[in-house]
């Protein structure tokens, strides 16, 4: 990654974080399906060929074993 993306990236997190709901412990929450989703569309416009189901699934933690 370069630092172009690193501040899309940013963005993306500040523009949800400015929409997040506090938290009971003082913190603030953004949605995770809607980061997912606009992470998605930002690499999906870098590349072509990547694959939204896969980082989806990766990002809830069902990443297949390559072995």
């Amino acid at each position: 990654m370069t630092k172009k993306d690193y501040v899309k990236v940013a963005a993306i997190v500040a523009k949800l974080f400015k929409k997040g709901r506090p938290g009971y412990d003082g913190m603030m929450y953004i949605d995770h399906a809607v980061l997912v989703k606009q992470l998605s569309a930002m690499f999906r416009r870098d590349n072509g060929r990547f694959d939204r189901e896969k980082f989806e699934a990766a990002c809830k933690g069902d990443i297949p074993n390559h072995s």
